[in-house]
């Protein structure tokens, strides 16, 4: 594998990454495990420095966060950290695949072990004048420092394989809520008390399917034009042409120089990136996303998704563990409030 992805299943249709290997799509929480190549323990080991003498001095109320199947080193944690196996965050799975309330579908290794994920699908699917959407839990398990424990609710549209990933505790109309995530710091356990707390704070993921599927066709009913969506990709990029020109003007006083500078000349690369989408990207033209603002925020995750990584497993991280997912919820909440 390149990059970020080191080992990855799936079932199903291929994914648009395209990496990985396919599996049985019945497979049960403990055998996704295995067939993603996750199926190793984590540990905490003593950390020892070299002395001036030679002596090796051990570091106090630090560790080591190793794999055992390689020692790997994945990270450097403090007494009070408890890891969460691969297993044991997969199980979190088992009585609602087993109900038949969820299939386990991707699941894998980013960062050589670093970040481990599986991905569900909920069966909640919708279809809003042939652009479907399907509906998923997204599991990241980090054995990282500083990284939560984190399952959320991810709804995917298919005809390209954008993933609308939703802020965590947050409706689509921006009203905070108790629910639609789970959140674990890993000062705690992930055991049977706390699995019953993220089941109970899950509850509510079919609920925002049924909300998203509200919010996807008032956006697929609103018009824009090439004014209205150049002024949403600035807004979502946070781009003020006049107040970039103005910057620049003066950069160039202060060194002297005395170019002129126009718009095109400050814009972000990204922009033209969404202008391409939106007009080219897959399912662009299907009449839901044709000069709607449902088009708009598709084009949005689509370059963010697609475009943004280095390659495929980068797209990858970026699209279910990177920082851009801010990207994606903040251009869906700017349709939203255009649409309101």
């Amino acid at each position: 594998m390149v990059d970020a992805v080191e080992t990855m299943a799936w079932a199903g249709e291929t994914p648009w990454h395209g990496l990985g290997d396919k599996v049985s799509n019945n497979l049960t929480p403990e055998q996704m495990v295995v067939a993603s190549k996750t199926n190793w323990l984590v540990e905490k080991r003593e950390l020892f420095y070299k002395g001036k003498d030679g002596e090796f001095i051990k570091v106090p109320q630090k560790f080591g966060l190793t794999r055992d199947i390689d020692d790997r080193h994945l990270s450097i944690v403090g007494q009070t950290w408890k890891p969460v196996q691969n297993a044991d965050g997969f199980d979190f799975f088992k009585k609602f695949v087993t109900a038949g309330k969820m299939k386990m579908e991707t699941a894998g290794s980013l960062h050589d072990g670093k970040y481990v994920w599986a991905l569900a699908r909920i069966g909640s699917d919708f279809k809003v004048h042939g652009d479907e959407m399907r509906g998923y839990l997204l599991l990241c398990i980090p054995h990282v420092f500083g990284k939560a424990f984190v399952i959320k609710f991810t709804p995917i549209r298919v005809v390209c394989w954008n993933t609308l990933t939703m802020a965590l505790g947050a409706s689509l109309t921006g009203e905070r809520t108790r629910g639609g995530h789970f959140h674990m710091p890993h000062s705690m356990e992930f055991d049977s008390t706390m699995k019953e707390a993220a089941e109970e704070s899950l509850g509510i993921a079919k609920d925002q399917m049924t909300e998203f599927k509200q919010v996807t066709e008032m956006l697929t009913k609103v018009k824009v034009d090439e004014k209205d969506t150049e002024k949403y990709f600035a807004e979502v990029l946070r781009f003020d042409a006049e107040k970039e020109i103005a910057k620049r003007l003066k950069d160039n006083k202060r060194k002297r120089h005395v170019e002129n500078v126009t718009a095109d000349m400050v814009e972000p690369r990204m922009l033209n990136k969404l202008r391409e989408a939106f007009h080219h990207g897959p399912g662009a033209q299907l009449t839901t996303a044709r000069g709607t603002l449902w088009g708009a925020v598709n084009a949005v995750t689509f370059v963010v998704d697609h475009e943004l990584g280095r390659d495929q497993s980068a797209s990858l991280r970026t699209a279910w563990l990177g920082g851009k997912a801010a990207l994606k919820r903040r251009a869906l909440d700017l349709a939203v409030e255009r649409a309101a």
